[in-house]
């Protein structure tokens, strides 16, 4: 069972990551006590953490809002995605177990229909969950935890742009094309087409803000 910290953490972080929170948003405790039905210091808790992440702005004796987007930001994260993803890319192709590319299948195909009503949501958690995977196949605590944090921030400015399902087909190609390396226990295939898929993803996202 999950702490009541951890629960308020996941609960903020999706609300924000969702854009439910949008950038600014100013928080207070006292609301976030009633609208979650949590104790206060688990949500004092949470938001700290969520400071740490980035995603929270805490402000001494001024109160605390959700963190503001900036192309500076943008560019930044892009920056430290690449060696991190494409190192996990690298490792994953060495250490991933059958489950796990089942697993990485099944979050593949969940973007297959692109007539579904709700596609982009489906591509978007698709794409989550393909990064997830592969950073939990390197069995390092660090990496895994790395590719989340820079992911989580990733979400939320893909969530702003205004055609975010942009690139899709490629998007889905890429995913595929990383499933196929990883069952081909092929590394530096991996690593190259991992790079390429975060320097395409930059490119689209970067066009549209």
């Amino acid at each position: 069972m999950i702490s009541q910290t951890e629960r308020a953490y996941n609960i903020l972080k999706a609300k924000i990551v969702s854009l439910e929170y949008p950038p600014g948003k100013v928080l207070r405790e006292a609301e976030l006590i009633q609208e979650l039905g949590i104790g206060r210091t688990p949500i004092r808790e949470a938001l700290q953490r969520l400071a740490r992440d980035d995603l929270v702005v805490i402000q001494p004796r001024r109160g605390m809002y959700v963190s503001e987007i900036s192309v500076t930001d943008l560019k930044q994260i892009f920056e430290a995605r690449i060696p991190i993803e494409t190192w996990a890319a690298r490792l994953a192709a060495e250490r991933i177990t059958e489950d796990q590319l089942s697993a990485l299948e099944d979050a593949v195909r969940m973007a297959e229909d692109r007539h579904s009503p709700d596609y982009v949501g489906r591509l978007m958690e698709s794409d989550r969950l393909v990064h997830k995977i592969i950073s939990e196949a390197t069995g390092n605590k660090f990496l895994i935890d790395g590719v989340r944090w820079l992911y989580d921030l990733t979400a939320r400015i893909w969530r702003l742009a205004p055609d975010p399902a942009a690139g899709a087909a490629e998007i889905q190609t890429q995913h595929w094309q990383l499933l196929n390396a990883l069952r081909k226990r092929d590394p530096d295939l991996a690593h190259q087409l991992m790079e390429r898929h975060v320097l395409d993803f930059w490119s689209q996202v970067r066009a549209q803000v």
